[in-house]
């Protein structure tokens, strides 16, 4: 009886394990990331918390690593973007979940330099991005635009960059100028250079497909 017992519970503890989706992260500070967590750090608390059964198991990286694990199936999920970013980024189909974002890129300075207000502005600029974004999602600018583009693996090694004057603008994904790092940057809230809405993207195996049916009753009751 307590062999059968035990093995009833190794079961279900093993059914519930497999339930939980691996969910790649992109790191943030003060918005996704596990030592200065944020607005979607809260996000998916709040999600794992709803009828007391966790179904997502965040993994943090750099945006570049992010995608990368993602795309070679370490991960089960990614968090962000839609299914033409993933197509464009990484060449890769994904089924989503129910948007529970919109993502806005900025062009960002140092506050104690001149704001970019207009495209034209970035002109012959030294642009820094961080690592895994890319020039082909920006519709309306091109590379020989610039003087020059360098890329790194986080917000903080960009304001080094901008800091030491070794570049001039940081073209980011909305980012959280109230707190840490982003304090320093200002932009135009006017220009907005694209624009994507976030979902929850998953490779599209019959699992995952019950998953994001499971995923998107949560999503109706929690808010970023």
């Amino acid at each position: 009886m307590k062999i059968t017992l035990s093995l009833i519970l190794t079961l279900i503890s093993l059914s519930a394990m497999a339930s939980i989706k691996k969910l790649s992260v992109p790191l943030e500070s003060h918005y996704a990331h596990p030592e200065t967590p944020g607005r979607l750090n809260n996000f998916l608390n709040s999600i794992n918390s709803l009828n007391n059964n966790k179904i997502l198991h965040p993994q943090f990286y750099p945006l570049a690593r992010s995608i990368q694990v993602f795309v070679d199936k370490e991960t089960d999920c990614f968090a962000g973007g839609d299914q033409s970013l993933a197509l464009k980024i990484a060449n890769i189909k994904t089924i989503v979940s129910q948007k529970y974002n919109t993502t806005l890129s900025r062009a960002y300075t140092l506050k104690d330099t001149q704001k970019i207000n207009k495209i034209d502005d970035l002109k012959n600029k030294r642009i820094v991005m961080i690592e895994g974004n890319t020039l082909d999602l920006y519709d309306n600018i091109s590379s020989d635009y610039f003087k020059s583009i360098v890329k790194v693996s986080s917000i903080e090694s960009a304001y080094k960059f901008l800091a030491k004057k070794r570049a001039d603008v940081f073209l980011m994904t909305s980012m959280n100028t109230t707190k840490g790092i982003g304090i320093n940057f200002h932009y135009n809230k006017k220009l907005i250079l694209f624009e994507f809405s976030d979902h929850i993207q998953c490779h599209p195996t019959k699992s995952n497909h019950e998953f994001i049916k499971k995923l998107n009753l949560r999503l109706r009751k929690v808010k970023l």
